[in-house]
């Protein structure tokens, strides 16, 4: 705020000012004789309220990844070296005027980048779940169904993105209880156990 006392004649003046930000305005007032009269004027355009973004990033992978953070279309910083767990890590804390926000992360595996759209109000907090390194592996037994009375049972199975190993179960019971048939420690899509009745 800049104050200024000026002495003037009763009367009509016009007051203005003029901002660098091309911004003014104008104050038409009456000045009587012996009177103070106090005259505000506003200058500058006020921006939107701003809000905080606070972002996570989480690395589904099975190897650790460097992960680069975009925000509104614009590379803001790199995550060096994410590990991968369920855990996620904190990244940073990021003041943003209100209103819609794209986030993205874009992984070292290329194949995994994530985006998320957000809306943070003004004076508010959000936090941001990014997700990079895909699913994590899964494995889906396919069969035997129904019953036998074969010793050997083979169990198929299919699976996602490239587990290491699959350990399968069987039941005897519909499901009530559950047995370890067996482990692949060399995902081969099959399994032959040997089940005792």
């Amino acid at each position: 705020m800049y104050y200024k006392s000026v002495n003037l004649s009763a009367g009509d003046h016009v007051f203005e000012a003029f901002a660098d930000d091309t911004t003014s305005d104008s104050v038409t007032a009456t000045i009587s004789a012996g009177i103070i009269e106090y005259v505000s004027l506003y200058v500058g355009t006020a921006g939107p309220a701003n809000g905080f973004a606070d972002i996570w990033v989480f690395n589904d992978a099975t190897f650790a990844q460097s992960v680069d953070i975009y925000i509104d279309g614009g590379w803001y910083g790199s995550v060096s070296m994410v590990e991968p767990g369920a855990a996620g890590i904190f990244y940073a804390s990021v003041e943003l005027p209100e209103g819609d926000h794209l986030f993205e992360a874009f992984a070292l595996d290329y194949g995994t980048n994530a985006s998320v759209s957000m809306y943070i109000s003004a004076g508010g907090t959000i936090t941001v779940d990014i997700h990079v390194g895909g699913s994590p592996a899964t494995a889906t037994a396919t069969g035997p169904v129904g019953t036998t009375d074969s010793y050997t049972v083979t169990i198929t199975y299919i699976w996602t993105v490239s587990p290491t190993s699959v350990k399968l179960y069987y039941t005897e019971d519909y499901g009530a209880t559950w047995v370890v048939a067996g482990e692949n420690t060399n995902v081969v899509s099959k399994i032959g156990v040997g089940i005792q009745y």
